[in-house]
């Protein structure tokens, strides 16, 4: 029974049984539970309690998190947190910065490898590894929908940052370029649209995205009826359909990714020139 594993037994190393749940299954099932920072959680309440079920292999980065957060004894760090190294500082560091976590975050989802979200954030690529071992446990689950729109893109937490998850949502469904269009235009939400330009008009797009999200947590009744009325979405509905913030989402993301992608996987970016694209290879499109 997964109940004979919580953590109710002291925290020693004299009652390790022989039948053990294995540090894999561990990590899938609480990583189901309790989504991408499953470990940072389990091990602040391994930390706090100081109780464990000795029927359990959590594997030593899990027990580094623990030594990190309150402290291990020398013997059972030696024993169980191993030799690796893991810079838990750094990527504690990522994770408490709202800004920092979501261009990470989205470069992730987007599909790029920890290497390559490092090089655009500026970050160690050892850092952004780290990170996702603790904080951010996706690079194997990046097909499993149900589970990320639960723990990422449309989670129950009313108090989840609407920018996140929206940003997040679009450049999993867009790919890279569409992550990048986003995150280069986050900075400038705040500011001014001027409709009489294509950079405000694109500008307000985003924030119509946003605000489409936002109602989908107040009035989605109300939103899919609107949705499905006006001319961009078909009334007879795919059966896939969840929602009008998951067709119009998708279908926003996946038209952007069309007029954005390239054959290298969108490693571009789009600055405003003179009312026209410029990519980096200095190919020009009339927006």
């Amino acid at each position: 029974m997964l109940d004979d594993y919580e953590d109710t037994e002291p925290l020693t190393l004299d009652d390790i049984r022989q039948k053990r749940m294995s540090a894999e299954e561990f990590r899938r099932y609480w990583r189901s539970t309790l989504g991408p920072s499953w470990r940072w959680i389990k091990a602040g309440r391994v930390a706090a309690r100081r109780r464990v079920s000795g029927r359990v292999e959590r594997g030593s980065v899990f027990w580094r998190c623990v030594d990190y957060i309150d402290g291990l004894p020398a013997d059972m760090r030696d024993k169980l947190c191993g030799d690796g190294q893991l810079d838990i500082s750094s990527a504690e560091a990522i994770y408490r910065d709202p800004v920092k976590r979501l261009e990470v975050d989205a470069r992730l989802v987007a599909g790029l490898s920890p290497e390559e979200a490092a090089a655009r954030c500026g970050l160690n690529a050892e850092t952004v590894r780290d990170y996702c071992e603790i904080f951010f446990d996706v690079l194997d689950s990046l097909r499993a929908t149900d589970w990320l729109a639960i723990h990422i893109f449309d989670p129950a937490d009313e108090a989840i940052d609407n920018l996140y998850t929206t940003v997040c949502r679009e450049s999993y469904q867009g790919g890279p370029a569409v992550c990048e269009y986003w995150l280069e235009r986050v900075p400038h939400l705040d500011e001014p649209c001027d409709l009489t330009t294509i950079a405000g008009r694109e500008m307000k797009r985003l924030h119509l995205t946003l605000l489409q999200d936002r109602l989908m947590r107040t009035t989605p009744d109300r939103l899919g009826e609107i949705a499905i009325r006006v001319g961009d979405l078909s009334s007879q509905l795919p059966p896939s359909f969840v929602n009008a913030s998951d067709v119009i989402g998708r279908r926003a993301a996946q038209q952007l990714g069309l007029l954005l992608n390239r054959d290298d996987n969108g490693a571009q970016t789009l600055p405003f020139t003179n009312g026209t694209h410029s990519l980096v290879d200095h190919q020009t499109h009339i927006a």
